[in-house]
């Protein structure tokens, strides 16, 4: 056994002087509190809960206080709400909070063995912000009235439930009514709110007002338009990450006039070659295009066998004859209803970005008695690509990728996918054509078969399955685990001897199957069986290292990921427990992310 101890300052009580800090039990099950600096409003603290003295969770201290927002200080939002499953709060000794990374006490430490308030389903409704302006939350499946919503006490809209979901009120769970809406619109001008709800009778559905901020532009834009705070357009980034505005549906047709058709002088350039793949309502697709502000474009019907699989042949004879002349390539199914100006749009984007080799954009789908479903996609991703074909419905590509894919791909997934690359892929946003309906278990088929050919192009091991389709096709991709390349598996412990040795059973089988190191991260466990099992693990050939300093999970994994050398890194909890039938299913995402020997289950 392997011993090296890393030493760490413990910060002074100076530096907690100015805090304040709670920490109480609600139920058997729920714990909240908050933290705030008397000298700084302005900082927000991030809190672990430690159960038995072993890391659990952690929370941002961001939630609205009634009474410290009523007693002036600050904006109030300064809470923070745990709630642990019911054996855990039934089996812990000790419950306690402590600042993340710092690891100064918040309030003081709960003992679990005495009775905690009966405050069971005490609750009748839930609300959270769930970024720009939306909200989502549950009501009691008894209360039959509609919600009125308030901002500053003022009523702004009526909602209605949307249907039912899984609730855990108090540490028992049950059925409530979902809850899901938008604000009007003009609230997303940069303003600090706070929204409140009740029933059309009067009866308050939430004890505190729940706080939002939305932003016409996102936050990043917004701080762009200002002109003056640089520096702190990344902060305005990462919030638009974590907290993306979304468009509610009844919203769609105001949010595709953004990118409606605008006056140009003259067309690109360049000529479109388009192919419509398949037979049906071609007569639709030719009318739209027919009707394009982009005028010079050619284009062929190719007759398919399934879904999108077409003949190669009348491809290239279509490259070699009509197209002759076409810059680039526009593929999509027959019966497609280009936009206007979807082929200006193209062409654009690919004059524009000389790095750019393939451009798609967002479809609607025709949902029947005229009504449509909406796509509005991502920025490109290749394992969603391969694994729903969410791009490949309307694309352009420029004539040489197309050409060198047309020698050998037969679907329509085929193209998009011989010619899609990372950092050459640009996204389109606004619809640019409506589609025929989808024949997604059809389209499964053939999905199925181009991402194999993909993974075969490039000489992957990887194993490709169809999965129950919805709106589009779907399929799971299983890359084999290269199994040359070392992980080190990293387990925090303090004294618990019971866990850790439960944890090390399960994984290790799998550890020495893939040659795997363990690494073993002691914080102050003083329990003579611990210390007795932490001695034995060199019959094991487990490796152990002592981190100092008051428990804390971030930082004990930090200090240990920099003692190890390995390509992989796989993070364990004590509590964790490894299936290890999983370990050669489990799979990175891409070759790129880090690649999981085990599947860790509570």
């Amino acid at each position: 056994m392997s011993t090296k101890t890393i030493g760490k300052q413990k910060p002074s009580r100076a530096e907690y002087a100015s805090l304040q800090t709670q920490f109480s039990r609600y139920d058997r099950t729920t714990f909240s509190g908050f933290v705030y600096d008397r000298a700084d409003l302005g900082r927000r603290y991030t809190v672990e809960l430690l159960v038995d003295g072993e890391p659990y969770m952690s929370s941002l201290c961001d939630e609205f206080v009634t009474e410290l927002a009523a007693a002036g200080i600050g904006d109030g939002r300064f809470g923070f709400t745990f709630s642990v499953q019911d054996e855990v709060g039934g089996s812990a000794a000790i419950i306690e909070a402590r600042l993340a990374n710092i690891g100064g006490a918040v309030g003081a430490p709960i003992r679990c063995d005495v009775a905690a308030p009966d405050a069971q389903w005490h609750r009748i409704c839930e609300i959270k912000w769930a970024g720009g302006l939306r909200f989502e939350g549950w009501l009691a499946q008894d209360l039959a009235e509609d919600i009125e919503i308030l901002i500053a006490q003022r009523p702004v809209m009526t909602v209605k439930p949307t249907g039912w979901t899984n609730v855990a009120r108090g540490g028992e769970f049950g059925v409530g009514r979902r809850i899901d809406f938008h604000l009007p619109e003009h609230f997303a001008d940069g303003r600090v709110r706070g929204l409140s709800a009740r029933t059309v009778s009067g009866r308050s559905l939430i004890s505190e007002p729940v706080a939002f901020v939305a932003f016409e532009r996102g936050l990043e834009q917004t701080i762009a338009e200002l002109g003056r705070w640089d520096s702190e357009r990344l902060r305005g980034q990462l919030f638009d990450q974590l907290l993306p505005a979304s468009v509610p549906f009844h919203t769609y047709r105001s949010w595709k006039e953004r990118f409606a058709p605008t006056a140009m002088e003259s067309d690109a350039p360049s000529e479109a070659a388009v192919v419509l793949i398949g037979e049906a309502r071609v007569d639709e697709s030719i009318e739209s295009l027919e009707a394009q502000r982009h005028a010079a474009w050619s284009a062929v019907c190719l007759p398919t066998r399934g879904f999108s699989r077409f003949d190669p042949g009348a491809a290239r004879e279509f490259i070699d004859g009509d197209a002759a002349n076409g810059t680039f390539f526009v593929f999509c199914l027959s019966g497609t209803i280009l936009a206007e100006d979807a082929l200006h749009r193209f062409a654009e984007v690919l004059a524009s970005e000389p790095g750019c080799d393939l451009v798609y954009g967002d479809v609607e789908i025709a949902a029947g008695a005229g009504a449509v479903w909406p796509l509005a996609f991502p920025a490109f991703d290749l394992e969603r690509a391969l694994e729903q074909g969410y791009g490949a419905y309307c694309f352009a590509v420029r004539r040489e990728r197309a050409v060198a894919a047309l020698r050998s791909a037969t679907s329509l997934y085929d193209i998009f996918l011989s010619c899609a690359e990372r950092e050459r892929t640009c996204h389109l946003p606004g619809s640019v054509a409506a589609l025929p309906g989808i024949d997604a278990p059809a389209a499964t088929v053939e999905l199925v078969a181009a991402s194999e050919a993909y993974f075969a192009r490039d000489g992957v091991e990887a194993h490709v399955e169809p999965r129950p389709a919805g709106l589009l096709p779907a399929v799971r991709v299983k890359r084999a685990v290269d199994w040359n390349e070392r992980t080190t598996i990293i387990i925090p412990t303090r004294n618990r001897a019971e866990l850790l040795k439960r944890c090390i059973e399960t994984v290790l089988p799998a550890a020495h199957e893939t040659n795997a190191r363990i690494l073993v991260v002691d914080n102050g466990s003083s329990e003579p069986d611990a210390l007795d099992y932490l001695e034995g693990l060199s019959d094991d050939d487990i490796d152990v290292i002592s981190v100092d300093g008051p428990f804390n999970f971030a930082a004990i994994n930090n200090a240990a990921v920099d003692c190890v050398d390995t390509e992989n890194i796989c993070f364990l909890r004590t509590w964790s427990q490894a299936r290890y039938r999983w370990v050669r299913m489990q799979t990175p995402a891409n070759p790129d992310h880090w690649a999981a020997i085990a599947q860790a289950g509570a």
